[in-house]
């Protein structure tokens, strides 16, 4: 027996043997193993026996025997070890061992070079299965009693169990996912218990992301019983996929137990989110399991149980679970009997309308819904749904001991809602209702549908109190009809609203309305209408005695929801039961005052009393204090108060609460023989608000809290100097109202922080403006701002999600409003500015806010919000003024000069009569003036009716101001201006020596009128010249005067200079601006005429004039001198000189002196125009003609020469000599035509000429050249698609044109169409009618081409139109049916109405009915179809509608 690779020879051997001849060799048993379990390790042999099934001999090692491990290839020896005869066996042993836990999948086969594949492979698994203990701790090595991952172990356990197995998890975090499946030997001996070394849920954490539904869970339950999983944190936040745990395949006997299960925070419905999800189907009956103080928290369902209605899943336990915010459901079972679900927390901020605390539909049997707490804020929906279970007579479904708390929805409320079952009893429950709508908001709702077998419904001993307007119960007409019902009684029915209850379609208002109505079945009769009087809104304790053994024994309840015993004769309604004492007065609660505005200094405060005793009571010592008990300085007695009762006592005495301040106001009773203190003392803080009247109201909260005041539940709420990890610090100043000022916000908060009492009487468009910072969990936690115009009462939130600088989250769990939320990325990482309007106060006298927050059972260690520098202004009233537009720098300015100001009205009101004031002397005087108006958020500019002086030349100073009453924001009112009124010079030549008027130039004041540098220390002429030193480090300017160059042709301008810098980066530049300074352009370039720039990499000036100007030394006085002939015409134009230099220069600087500006006299000759040639349709070669004109005021004589030189596409053309063929007088102009040639025979084509004139004598070369583009348009492509044809009488042709015209005109119908239909029955008479098509460009040129169209009456001619062509369907989706076409080739062509060639092919005809698809990529439309050949011809327009 071989095990390595054949030889050559062998190989070749063996190839030709199968081709000759045709072996068969099967396994024809397996000897080995039996045993295919392994504790703790596998050791045994492969042997099996193989058999020679051919007529042939098959030598040894002919052929090969393969072994896989889980797919993976392990072994391979040639076979047989002997020559084998026909029928002949050999036998093959192959050891196994394995030495890992797992499942290992062994496959054994032939090679493929056998004949025949039949008994060639065998396959069976092997299990090596644990035993003990094991971790899995991925700090430490992998050995047989330590997973490094929590895949490894999921692996290892496929192997099975032959003992029993713990294994312990190591504290940490695992991004993993894994499966554990059924495997042999686990039993109830032989169990599974996957924990925490920590004993600590907390301590693991194992988090993953699923990103499809095939692999949507963290651990996945496949067939395995026996499991108990416990003491973990399994963790989901997928959005779309979030089962935390799913459980498959009929897992029975499990125990998961003390887990915290985290889901994404979703608003879905969809079941991809439930936490723990345990999927329908005939063959998933996961039954016999307990789900124990587990916590879930988030996803759409907490549990979804869903089994078959073939085999119902049974004996599921559900107890001691807390379930935290999930959106569509806690408890949900579908399919389940003999079922319990037992002292398990809801508690949700869920805004979903159709929110479930428990649904359980379809179960029979031992089935009990008990102790159950349901929490819903915000949620309306169905809170303990059951239907369709049907117990027993002896064995009904129970639904005992239930306390529901509903607050905050306004949709659809059926806290309890019992729909098609039957024998169910419902006892000993607690319903409260807060929410919900006034029509449809209901404690209990009893409904049937129309018949079936549903009866034997009882309900009693329960409490169900609606304070939020809707009925406290409901009962459908069909439930009253078809006798749902067989007990209703001894219940306890409170509601606030307008009816008690509701039997079919008619409301009832009180107990005995109710009492009448249910007579007649025998209901209610016992049940009573009275205020439970609750421990507080979340309590079901009951304090009211008149609810004290109202209730009737019920079998087999024997306790409690708080595990105290139920009296065996009187029971007490509800989940709790009451234990009444003889002596005990409740002090329930402060009514009057409330917190409030304007509190007088003689304030009565009033108390609601209750005598919760057995006996009556008598002259009640009562106290009142208003230093929160300190002291007592009122005490009076109430006269009696009977047993049951409650009543609401006044004090005689009043208290002074006038100072805005908070009063911490005390009650309490003194009764000596009161059993019970706990209820006598009652505090309450009332605040008087200060009362804002004086707008705009701002507070950074720097001297005091502001009388801003904080309460609510679990209240974190701060003033003061801010000193957390990140929330460190104010907005304005030192303090700020933080929700915890060193650290983080309280879990469970309801909190906020109120502000005093604001007069919006007068405002007609109120904003707030507030420096906000929050920093908390993202969506769950936040803040919002509300008002109040009622005290209080009812708040509104202020703003949605997306209005402008407002909130950043749409919805925040716990407040159900949009609002601040967020950390980290989704944080504001610091204090943000929002604001918005508060336009629904407007108007109303008292008006309060209140910074509104909210948190959920768990805090992520974020600090939270933090709020400052409050402003609330009137934007009705809010106009100011932008800036001066005019007057600015100019020249020339008279003694009755307006001022123009730009004003704007952010206002929500048009203003009208606006006072504003102008000065002219920084505002020592004023004069008054009035905007007539200005609307809405608009801006305007108004120029003043007065007006000033400002012909002085100088520095000017203006200011404006609005005056305007009750303005909200004063500091946008004032402007002013500094600008400055030059010199307007319009004679010439104009010389300025600098030795008299210093206010000529416009100083930035580093430039001074006498040179005092070490060697620039004299003007070239007189005592003055302009100098600035050069070592300044700056950019320094001097502007001059305005010139009208208007009037003058060829102005130069002329200075003196002496520059001394040592720095080739330092320098100075001349530019000039035509618009009043507003740009400047550098005037010349390097090298230009006398004494021009001698540098262009003045780095100083890089920003200025891109580094051109004057630098280095000149050594002296300089003339300096430039054409302005570009410049002749302007009518303001001004002069800058800039100096740049470091602080690092050491030369003098730069001075100027002796300042001209002049007209020069000369020639100057210029191309006037072009005259030849001018755009066409198509050029010809051609001379060129040109008009000259003499600009310069001189006479300029017939016979002086000139010469012009031409480019022609940027290309030299010519040069030619010419005399001037007359005198020219100054403005006057000649013809001229060149004696060369324009090649012009492109076309289309755009021509780029360039011509340009010299004369020796000329002064200004700026205006000789001229260039011109001289467009040859060409003519359109015109075809007219149709070949000259004759038709008979009462026939038609279709005729069309295709080219890239603009657009197509036919003669002589004058017709605009791409194609024209001749109509043979239209025309005059028989003959030949020429069609002429014109095809014009945007340019007006055309091409023409001509069909003839002979009519006749086809006597003596041929028809040459196929006859009979049918082409249906028409319109068409893209598919046609050509019948009744001759057979034979054919050319088909598709064009559009614009003579578009779309298709083109050539088809044979050799059936008719042929099918054609047009192109799927033509759209909708009409086309024409043209089908030819040499002899006929056919065209159709068809219509296509996909």
């Amino acid at each position: 027996m071989k095990n390595k690779t054949l030889p050559l020879l062998a190989f070749l051997f063996l190839l030709i043997n199968e081709c000759m001849f045709a072996q068969n060799l099967s396994i024809s048993q397996l000897l080995s193993p039996t045993n295919y379990f392994g504790c703790i390790s596998y050791n045994d042999s492969l042997v099996i026996e193989i058999q020679n099934n051919s007529a042939d001999t098959i030598h040894q090692d002919s052929t090969w025997f393969y072994t896989k491990i889980n797919n993976t290839m392990v072994d391979s020896i040639s076979i047989p070890q002997r020559d084998l005869a026909t029928n002949e066996k050999d036998t093959i042993n192959i050891p196994l061992s394995f030495s890992n836990y797992g499942k290992y999948v062994v496959m054994a086969y032939l090679n493929a070079l056998d004949s025949s594949d039949i008994g060639d492979t065998i396959n069976f698994n092997i299990y090596v299965q644990l035993s003990g203990n094991y971790t899995v701790n991925p700090s430490l090595p992998a050995s047989m009693t330590n997973f490094i991952s929590l895949s490894e172990m999921a692996k290892a356990l496929e192997g099975g169990a032959c003992g029993q197995i713990t294994i312990q998890i190591a504290s940490g975090l695992y991004n993993e996912q894994f499966i554990l499946w059924d495997a042999p030997g686990i039993n109830i001996n032989n169990n599974i218990t996957i924990t925490s070394e920590a004993n600590n849920a907390d301590s693991v954490i194992i988090a993953y992301n699923p990103s499809d539904n095939a692999n949507n869970y963290v651990i996945g339950i496949r067939g395995l019983d026996y499991l108990t999983l416990e003491h973990l944190t399994l963790q989901n936040n997928s959005s779309s996929y979030g089962h935390v745990i799913t459980i498959d395949s009929s897992s029975t006997h499990n125990n998961y137990q003390y887990l915290k299960l985290i889901g994404n925070q979703t608003t879905s419905t969809s079941i991809d989110m439930a936490l723990i999800h345990s999927s329908a189907g005939i063959n998933t009956l996961d039954s016999m399991s307990n789900y124990t103080n587990n916590i879930l928290i988030g996803g759409s369902y907490g549990m979804y149980l869903y089994g078959n209605n073939l085999n119902h899943e049974k004996y599921v336990n559900i107890k001691n679970n807390t379930f935290v915010n999930q959106y569509n459901c806690g408890i949900f079972t579908y399919y389940l009997s003999d079922f319990s679900i037992d002292s398990n927390i809801i508690v949700t901020n869920s805004n979903n309308n159709n929110f479930n605390g428990i649904y359980s539909r379809y179960g029979k049997g031992n089935i009990k819904i008990s102790k159950n707490q349901i929490f819903a804020t915000n949620a309306s929906g169905d809170f303990i749904y059951v239907r369709d279970l049907e117990g027993e007579i002896n064995n009904p479904i129970i639904v005992d001991n239930n306390f529901i708390i509903q607050d905050g929805g306004t949709a659809t409320v059926r806290a309890l809602y019992p729909y098609n079952c039957k024998y169910l009893d419902i006892v000993y429950n607690t319903i409260k209702v807060f929410g919900g709508s006034s029509t449809s908001g209901r404690a209990i709702y009893i409904n049937k549908s129309t018949g079936g077998d549903y009866n034997n419904l009882k309900i009693l001993n329960n409490i169900f109190v609606n304070t939020g307007g809707g009925y406290a119960i409901e009962i459908s007409a069909t439930a009253l009809s078809e006798s749902y019902l067989s007990f209703l009684n001894n219940n306890v029915y409170y509601t606030t609203g307008q009816y008690l209850g509701k039997a079919g379609t008619t409301n009832y208002a009180n107990i005995s309305q109710w009492q009448s109505a249910m007579s007649s079945y025998g209901f209610d009769t016992q049940s009573i209408s009275y205020d439970p009087q609750f421990m507080n809104d979340s309590s079901f304790v009951f304090t009211n005695v008149g609810l004290d053994n109202i209730a009737i024994p019920y079998a087999g309840i024997n306790y409690d929801i708080a595990g105290n015993i139920r009296s065996s004769s009187h029971p007490d309604p509800g989940c709790y039961e009451f234990h009444t004492l003889e002596h005990d007065i409740n002090v329930i609660a402060i009514t009057a005052p409330i917190n409030s505005c304007g509190l007088t200094n003689e304030e009565f405060i009033s108390v609601l009393i209750a005598n919760n005793g057995s006996n009556n009571e008598t002259n009640i010592p009562i106290s009142l204090s208003n230093d929160g008990g300190l002291t007592w300085p009122i005490n009076e007695v109430i006269s009696s108060i009977n047993a049951g009762d409650t009543i609401s006592y006044t004090f005689t005495q009043g208290i002074d609460m006038s100072i805005p301040q908070s009063y911490n106001i005390a009650i309490k009773v003194n009764l000596s023989t009161d059993e019970n203190p706990v209820n006598d003392l009652k505090n309450i803080t009332i605040t008087n608000y200060p009362y804002i009247t004086n707008f705009p109201y701002i507070e950074s909260f720097e001297a005091n809290d502001g009388m801003w005041t904080s309460g609510g539940v679990n209240n974190s709420w701060q003033w003061g100097i801010p000193n957390s990890i990140l929330i460190d610090t104010a907005s304005d100043g030192s303090h700020a109202w933080v929700t915890n000022l060193t650290g983080n916000y309280n879990t469970n908060e309801k909190s906020y922080v109120q502000s005093p009492c604001f007069d919006f009487s007068n405002l007609s468009d109120p904003w707030i403006y507030i420096d906000i910072w929050y920093e908390c969990e993202t969506g769950w936690d936040g803040a919002n701002l509300q008002y109040s115009t009622d005290l209080g009462n009812t708040w509104h939130t202020v703003g949605n999600f997306g209005d402008a600088n407002w909130y950043n989250m749409t919805n925040i769990n716990s407040l159900n409003t949009p609002g601040w939320s967020g950390n980290a990325t989704f944080g504001s990482g610091g204090y943000i500015t929002m604001y918005h309007s508060l336009l629904p106060t407007a108007g109303n006298s008292q008006v309060t806010f209140r910074i509104n927050f909210a948190s959920n059972m768990i805090n992520n260690n974020f600090e939270g919000i933090a709020f400052d520098n409050i402003k609330i202004i009137e934007r009705g009233k809010n106009v100011g003024l932008v800036d001066i537009v005019y007057p600015n720098n100019d020249c020339g300015l008279s003694n009755d000069v307006p001022i123009t100001v730009k004003a704007f009205n952010n206002g929500t009101i048009i203003q009208h009569n606006i006072p504003i004031r102008f000065s002219n002397d920084s505002g020592a005087t004023w004069q008054m003036d009035t905007i007539p108006f200005i609307d809405s958020h608009d801006t305007i500019l108004f120029t003043s009716n007065v007006t000033f002086d400002f012909s002085n030349l100088g520095l000017h100073e203006v200011a404006a101001e609005i005056i305007l009453d009750n303005d909200s924001i004063i500091s946008d009112n004032y402007v002013e201006k500094t600008f400055y009124n030059s010199l307007f010079v319009n004679s010439y030549p104009y010389i300025d020596d600098f030795e008299t008027d210093t206010n000529i130039w416009i100083n930035d004041g580093n430039w001074s009128y006498t040179p005092n540098g070490s060697i620039i220390n004299a003007a070239h002429s007189g005592n003055h010249a302009l100098f600035i030193p050069g070592n300044l480090d700056t950019v320094s300017m001097l502007i001059s005067p305005c010139f009208d160059l208007s009037q003058i042709t060829h102005p130069v301008i002329e200075f003196y200079q002496y520059l001394n810098v040592n720095n080739p980066t330092s320098g100075g530049v001349m530019q000039y601006s035509i618009d009043n300074g507003n740009n400047w352009l550098n005037l010349g370039n390097e090298g230009d005429t006398l004494n021009w720039y001698n540098s262009s990499s003045i780095d100083s000036l890089n920003n200025i004039s891109n580094g051109i100007g004057f630098s280095t030394n000149t050594n002296g006085w300089i003339m300096s001198r430039h054409n302005l002939f570009s410049l002749s015409g302007q009518n303001k134009v001004r002069f800058r000189f800039v100096f740049a230099s470091s602080n690092t220069e050491t030369g003098d600087g730069w001075a100027i002196d002796d300042f001209q500006i002049y007209n020069k006299i000369g020639a100057d000759i210029t191309i006037d125009s072009i005259l030849y040639p001018v755009s066409d349709c198509q050029l010809m070669d051609t001379n060129l003609t040109i008009r000259i004109k003499n600009y310069s005021p001189l006479n300029i004589n017939a016979g002086t020469p000139m010469t012009l030189s031409v480019w022609q596409d940027n290309q030299f053309a010519f040069t030619e000599n010419f005399t001037l063929s007359q005198q020219l007088l100054p403005n006057e102009s000649m013809i001229y035509s060149t004696n060369n040639i324009l090649d012009l025979s492109l076309t289309p084509h755009n021509y780029n000429i360039k011509a340009s004139i010299y004369y020796s004598q000329d002064i200004n070369p700026y205006n000789d050249t001229v260039n011109f583009i001289i467009k040859s348009y060409g003519f359109p492509i015109v075809e007219a698609i149709f070949n000259d044809s004759t038709i008979c009488w009462n026939e038609h042709v279709i005729l069309y044109v295709n080219g890239n015209a603009l657009y197509y005109v036919w003669q002589p119908i004058n017709d605009t169409s791409a194609f024209i239909i001749i109509d043979s029955t239209k025309v005059p008479d028989f003959g030949t009618y020429q069609y002429i098509v014109y095809g014009y460009n945007q340019y007006g040129c055309y091409t023409t081409d001509t069909v003839n169209i002979t009519i006749d009456d086809c006597s003596l001619i041929s028809d040459n139109i196929i006859a009979n062509l049918i082409i249906y369907p028409n319109p068409t989706n893209g598919t046609i049916y050509l019948s009744g076409l001759p057979l034979g080739d054919y050319n088909i062509t598709l064009l559009d109405l614009t003579g578009k060639l779309l298709l083109s092919n050539s088809i044979n005809i050799s059936r008719d009915n042929i099918v054609m698809n047009l192109p799927t990529n033509i759209s909708e439309g009409v086309y024409i179809l043209n089908i030819y050949n040499s002899n006929k011809q056919w065209k159709q327009l068809i219509q296509i509608i996909k």
